[in-house]
């Protein structure tokens, strides 16, 4: 249990992430230290000394993470009770605040955030994940740590799932693949499997290593539930190697001969994908065309026009 969400549920107020049996007394702002008080009045406040308390805070752990945690529970109750149905909200008001301000302290608010994720079905999950998505790609070490959870597949699949649209990892992108891979082989429920697989595809295609992924959806298009199969084909998709047309055609052979019209479907459309062609052909036109027209990789076409990775380029909806 970390020292803050203690801090927190003994100081000042109860939060919902708070892992403690023992129950919360509510204590108020005259009986905790002078230095948390003071930091709490100048931000509910906006005192024009908040911004120097900030940095003070942010400088002294402690203060740090009693100031994420609170901004935490007030965005909830705000929302709670405001009963917005949409996690936009004007700046103003303690729920626009308090989101705008856990947004800026970043990857410094990333690590409570993201304990929110297993939370159930409600605000706290929904909020958590829209705050980690705003802060972006210094949210993924947090993000990373939910993806390796073996105690809840819904935060290994709610993590899975921010990672397909959170920007390129920079120096963090061959960690943040090989964890993907590992959930998309190993993990033992077909939720997670598929999303990972999804995200795969969608991060691959702002990457320009793209061998590695292309290996995994491969080997993923024979996973034994077919939802995660056709999750892999559409990863293929999304990645945009046209190396991947023989497994892809390979795909579409299985699903004429289990006639899985699922399976052919998205086969189909994954092969057009890669292909450029409009028309739908069989196994053996396939075939043909990939003998004839067998293009260039996509890893030598991005050599040849970037240099580096595309960070925060948005992910190619198709």
């Amino acid at each position: 249990m970390r020292i803050h969400r203690l801090l927190l549920c003994t100081l000042l107020l109860a939060a919902p992430a708070c892992r403690s049996s023992e129950p919360t007394r509510m204590r108020s702002l005259d009986e905790i230290p002078p230095e948390y008080a003071e930091l709490w009045r100048a931000w509910v406040a906006a005192d024009p000394a908040w911004q120097e308390l900030r940095a003070e805070a942010i400088a002294d752990p402690p203060r740090r993470d009693f100031l994420v945690d609170n901004l935490i529970r007030t965005m909830l109750a705000a929302y709670r009770k405001s009963g917005f149905a949409t996690t936009e909200a004007p700046r103003s008001g303690p729920y626009g605040r308090a989101r705008l301000e856990l947004i800026e302290l970043g990857e410094l608010a990333a690590p409570a955030l993201s304990e929110l994720m297993p939370l159930g079905n409600g605000a706290a999950a929904l909020l958590a994940t829209d705050v980690l998505g705003r802060i972006g790609r210094p949210a993924i070490p947090a993000v990373l740590v939910q993806l390796e959870r073996e105690d809840s597949a819904t935060a290994r699949g709610r993590a899975a799932s921010l990672l397909r649209t959170l920007p390129h990892g920079l120096a963090l992108e061959d960690e943040v693949r090989s964890a993907l891979i590992g959930r998309l082989q190993s993990d033992p429920e077909w939720l997670v499997r598929k999303t990972a697989a999804l995200a795969l595809g969608q991060r691959g295609s702002r990457d320009r290593e793209v061998a590695t992924a292309r290996l995994a959806l491969t080997r993923a298009l024979s996973d034994e539930d077919q939802v995660v199969a056709r999750a892999a084909a559409a990863g293929l998709a999304w990645l945009e190697d046209p190396e991947a047309i023989p497994a892809l055609i390979n795909f579409l052979q299985r699903a004429i001969r289990d006639a899985s019209y699922p399976n052919l479907r998205i086969a189909q459309d994954a092969l057009g994908r890669l292909s450029g062609v409009e028309e739908s052909l069989d196994v053996a036109g396939w075939r043909s065309w990939w003998r004839t027209n067998r293009p260039r990789p996509k890893g030598a076409q991005k050599a040849a026009s970037e240099s580096g990775a595309r960070g925060d380029s948005a992910p190619r909806i198709p």
